[in-house]
């Protein structure tokens, strides 16, 4: 319970024969100094970009966010914030460019949205596209928690009261 196993999580990662591992709720470095994220690359020999939507606070938290793992070179990354701080913090695009095996540049988006408002989840879309317009001719790839939630997700009467109940007890609104 609770402690950090990389090698298992490369392991299972290494299973996956992905090539681009976008990762959500990231805290790097780990608020010990540790670098979990970093062995987890290094063991499977990727390359490493991390965004962080969230600023270290030495009293309560490592730095927070959005990670990319990728097999090939990361030649630039950066980290987009999308909406103020919130009551439980900031959501954030983290933009890579990977350089292809044929040499080409290729721009990798990983974002996190909120996950209590559709309104909110609109805005950060709209903040978002700002940025993914501009790969709008080339090709890309974007990923992430969408954190769309819809009672049409769930097929059967019980399986929708049960995520309103879920809702309802989180303080969320109830999905329509």
């Amino acid at each position: 319970g609770g402690e950090r196993n990389t090698d298992l999580i490369a392991a299972a990662l290494q299973d996956s024969g992905a090539d681009l591992i976008g990762l959500n709720e990231v805290f790097h470095p780990a608020g010990d100094g540790d670098a979990p994220l970093e062995r987890v690359a290094e063991q499977l020999g990727f390359h490493l970009a991390f965004g962080a939507t969230v600023s270290s606070d030495p009293a309560r938290h490592p730095p927070y966010g959005n990670a990319l793992l990728s097999r090939w070179p990361v030649l630039a990354h950066a980290a987009h914030h999308l909406t103020p701080e919130t009551s439980y913090g900031k959501r954030g695009l983290l933009e890579s460019r990977v350089q292809l095996p044929g040499g080409q540049p290729f721009t990798v988006y990983i974002t996190h949205l909120d996950h209590r408002s559709e309104p909110l989840r609109l805005e950060q879309w709209s903040a978002a596209h700002t940025w993914l317009v501009r790969d709008r001719n080339r090709p890309h790839l974007l990923m992430g928690d969408f954190n769309a939630l819809s009672a049409l997700d769930y097929p059967t009467p019980e399986s929708r009261e049960a995520l309103a109940v879920y809702q309802r007890q989180q303080g969320w609104p109830v999905a329509a």
